[in-house]
């Protein structure tokens, strides 16, 4: 037997299918799982993958406020490494 589900109003379909905040909550969750996960020696590889990661994201982040933002913290991070080499 199939279970059947009752139908439920349909939504209007919005132009995100999530908040800002929700958008938010979960980039900073996948970051900081792939922060914990990244090896302390790197391959270049791998170096180069989060490198290209983090480009795309602040290209394609759905939010131009916040994909902004984050090119800010990008160029901040970057300067930052570049000192203590």
């Amino acid at each position: 037997m199939l279970l059947q589900h009752s139908e439920s109003p349909k939504k209007e379909k919005s132009s995100s299918p999530v908040t800002k905040e929700e958008l938010g909550r979960a980039t900073w969750t996948f970051l900081h799982t792939l922060g914990a996960q990244y090896p302390d020696k790197p391959t270049r590889q791998q170096r180069k993958d989060v490198k290209e990661l983090m480009a795309i994201l602040s290209r394609m982040y759905p939010c131009n406020e916040c994909a902004d933002h984050f090119k800010e913290v990008l160029r901040y991070l970057v300067y930052e490494l570049s000192r203590e080499q």
